[in-house]
């Protein structure tokens, strides 16, 4: 029987990227949940913090007001929200810099009415329709690059079926200490 087209998709996430290290671990992470049954979007797009999504690219990051960053946060608490999961830092100080970023990013609510492929939760997003979890997921990010990346999906009833990225725009916010 033919898959049916449910939606297809075209937006663009602002996102932070992990340090090379962190990366490597969700990557590794991500490979598992996908052999053992989660969705192509979990391996479909690289390590990151989803910031949030638009119809339009962003504006140009070296016009924009940008925050300190860190120089780390440990992420420690799994979070799943519409079947997608994150690896969460629940402290104060995250959160308001997760709102910060996406409130600079985003000022006006830019994702009303599109159908996104994942919430932009202040976490590292690990996947999509992962069967399980394990509950003892610790992992410190210490570097910090913000993206803009242009997303091109098409979906099924149940899962994804064609995922792209292209990432449009990148820049370095904050290079911490190698030993974290």
């Amino acid at each position: 029987m033919p898959t049916v087209l449910q939606c297809e998709g075209n937006l663009y996430l602002a996102a932070l990227a992990l340090a090379h290290e962190p990366a490597q671990e969700v990557r590794e992470l991500q490979r598992t949940f996908f052999v053992s049954g989660a969705d192509l979007l979990t391996i479909a797009l690289p390590p990151l913090i989803p910031l949030g999504w638009s119809a339009q690219p962003c504006i140009p990051f070296e016009r924009m007001h940008l925050p300190a960053m860190p120089p780390s946060i440990t992420f420690a608490k799994v979070v799943t929200e519409d079947t997608a999961s994150f690896l969460t830092c629940g402290t104060r100080q995250w959160l308001s810099l997760h709102a910060l970023l996406a409130g600079e990013l985003f000022p006006e609510p830019s994702e009303a009415g599109l159908p996104t492929p994942f919430p932009p939760l202040p976490g590292i997003f690990l996947g999509y329709g992962i069967p399980h979890i394990p509950h003892s997921i610790t992992l410190d990010n210490h570097d910090w690059r913000l993206l803009c990346i242009e997303c091109m999906w098409e979906r099924d009833a149940m899962h994804f079926t064609r995922f792209q990225h292209s990432v449009v725009m990148d820049r370095h916010l904050l290079c911490g200490n190698p030993r974290d």
